[in-house]
């Protein structure tokens, strides 16, 4: 059995339009079309078709081997594999997207601490003397932005951990 015919089988086998396959392989349909009609891929496609299958090359090339397994043996799992792998990279952006989100927070309030000082004067009670206090920590107590300071820690605490979140995983389970 040919090339092209295993090709053509393995498509079929595995429930895939010509389109379908083509989008897997990051190829245009018309290669696909070009590789069933007798078509030989280059070298990187055809360890591309090799690897989506899971067969070897030697059973894709051979033309004396004429069964290639219908339903590969890991398809299914691959074409699981490719939505969560996307879903836990959508996850692990917008963890960082967080992380940046709450770090531009307080990157700017440290700038405002520093372009509008606070001064607080705060004569303990009893007290002929008072306490004077400035940097951010007082231009918090006077605008009233504590909370916002712990919502920017927060969001740059929680970002991390999301975006860390798929290797944390693969850690955990020993992967």
């Amino acid at each position: 059995m040919m090339f092209h015919e295993k090709l053509q089988r393995l498509r079929k086998a595995n429930g895939l339009s010509q389109e379908q396959l083509a989008e897997k392989l990051d190829v245009s349909r018309q290669a696909v079309s070009k590789w069933e009609t007798g078509t030989v891929p280059d070298r990187n496609n055809l360890l591309k078709i090799s690897r989506f299958f899971h067969c070897s090359l030697d059973a894709l090339m051979d033309d004396e081997a004429d069964e290639i397994g219908e339903k590969t043996p890991g398809f299914q799992e691959n074409a699981q594999a490719a939505p969560k792998k996307r879903g836990l990279r959508a996850f692990s952006v917008a963890g960082a997207a967080a992380a940046a989100l709450g770090a531009v927070g307080i990157l700017l309030i440290g700038i405002f601490s520093s372009v509008y000082p606070a001064v607080v004067y705060d004569p303990p009670q009893g007290e002929v003397r008072a306490i004077l206090e400035t940097g951010l920590g007082a231009f918090l107590k006077v605008h009233n932005l504590t909370w916002l300071f712990l919502l920017c820690v927060g969001l740059i605490s929680a970002g991390i951990l999301t975006a860390l979140f798929p290797s944390l995983r693969r850690f955990w389970n020993g992967k």
